[in-house]
């Protein structure tokens, strides 16, 4: 049973044992301290952005342990334990994670517990959660088992402390760290309200939708997919082999990061029901990302410029998407090809109209190239309010009258 303040947040919990635990919060809606049941106290202290630097567990005003951390921007990368010892000599325990640039999930990790030192290397489930540890010759550390919403029990809750992309699991208190907020895996749910309220989800209190195997929630400010992996493959007419590659998400730059063509071929406005407050914008897609950058690097390959407001520009989209060999998107981590989401199933036909193509021609289609297909549009005929600030009127610009589409019976077909 839990009991929450006039902001919402949790103030205590009280097991069915008759155990129960108190939390103090701070400036931002930060947790500051927990009290345990057996009279320790656990307090935390965070920079500018909400990253911890630091966990204290105490008991009597004496200093049981300190855990330091330390990040590299949105990516722990280090941390790094002191513990006190019967003998009176500290204990020491060290972590350090291997993390590509921007990329939610180590590779591995390498620990220290005084002159010992181990790395291990992560597998992980198609949502991120670290299923096992590996040695570098292959020998298995330990696995992994998590309920559905990421409780771990046993010897198994110390193989890491990671749990889901963004969490950071505390053995002293059962929650995990998650950035802005504490999610609590007995429940399934955090200890405060979304930060950003109802901009982030309807359901304040709920991890990833309430669907951990669907969505990930690295800070927990605003549940995304798990990732998609987009990819375009294509053989220019001298023989030349071009491979565009792109990643579903959050991206700020997008319109400058897509090709201009692909910018042009966007719907209106999104073909996905809204979730919350937002439309879904098309142009964060796997598909449209990995379509960019083949496009730019068939420009480069070739020397020619693709530039819809051209005859010769369209021409050279039209060879372009013509040089394509295969289109697809996969999950991140299961290898298994998705049909194209109804904005992609927009996006796509509306790219190959622009370029002069018919989206079901046997020969230069998309029926050939996209092996999963698409899917039907979400939204009612109408659809919603245009995020495109740059929308044109088809009727004065005829380049933009591409239509809407869907996949219907294997064919794509306008509304």
């Amino acid at each position: 049973m839990f009991a929450y303040d006039d902001g919402g947040r949790a103030t205590s919990k009280t097991a069915g044992d008759g155990r129960s635990w108190r939390f103090d919060w701070g400036d931002g809606d930060l947790l500051q301290a927990v009290w345990l049941p057996d009279g320790r106290v656990v307090r935390f202290v965070y920079d500018p952005f909400a990253r911890r630097l630091e966990k204290r567990v105490e008991k009597d005003r004496v200093v049981e342990s300190i855990t330091r951390y330390a990040w590299s921007g949105d990516a722990l990368v280090h941390e790094i334990r002191e513990r006190a010892a019967a003998s009176g000599e500290p204990v020491v325990e060290e972590r350090a994670y291997a993390v590509l640039p921007e990329a939610p999930l180590p590779l591995a990790d390498r620990v220290r517990r005084g002159e010992r030192a181990e790395v291990r290397y992560y597998v992980e489930a198609p949502n991120g959660m670290p299923e096992a540890l590996l040695t570098g010759d292959g020998a298995l550390v330990g696995t992994v088992e998590a309920s559905l919403f990421g409780r771990v029990e046993g010897e198994q809750a110390g193989l890491t402390p990671l749990r889901f992309p963004g969490q950071y699991a505390d053995e002293e208190t059962g929650l995990y760290y998650n950035r802005y907020r504490y999610y609590d895996p007995e429940t399934g749910q955090y200890l405060s309200p979304e930060p950003i309220r109802l901009e982030g989800s309807l359901r304040e209190y709920v991890y990833a939708k309430g669907s951990p195997a669907d969505f990930i929630d690295l800070d927990a400010l605003n549940p995304d997919a798990i990732p998609m992996q987009g990819t375009v493959t294509g053989v220019t007419s001298d023989g030349k082999q071009i491979t565009g590659m792109g990643t579903s998400g959050y991206d700020p730059d997008w319109k400058s990061n897509l090709h201009e063509a692909v910018k042009d071929a966007l719907p209106k406005s999104s073909a996905v029901p809204k979730q919350g407050k937002f439309d879904r914008n098309p142009a964060l897609c796997a598909e449209p990302k990995a379509m960019s950058d083949y496009l730019k690097q068939w420009e480069q390959a070739t020397g020619k410029r693709i530039d819809t407001k051209t005859e010769e520009g369209r021409k050279n989209l039209q060879q372009a998407l013509k040089d394509t060999k295969n289109i697809d998107a996969k999950w991140d981590g299961d290898g298994q090809i998705k049909q194209a989401c109804p904005n992609c199933s927009q996006t796509l036909p509306r790219l190959w109209k622009l370029a002069g193509l018919d989206p079901n021609d046997p020969e230069h289609g998309l029926t050939k190239k996209m092996p999963a297909g698409g899917t039907s549009a979400a939204s009612p005929p109408e659809w919603g309010k245009p995020f495109r600030e740059d929308y044109r009127d088809p009727s004065k610009h005829p380049t933009d009258a591409l239509g809407k589409w869907h996949y219907h019976e294997g064919r794509w077909q306008t509304l």
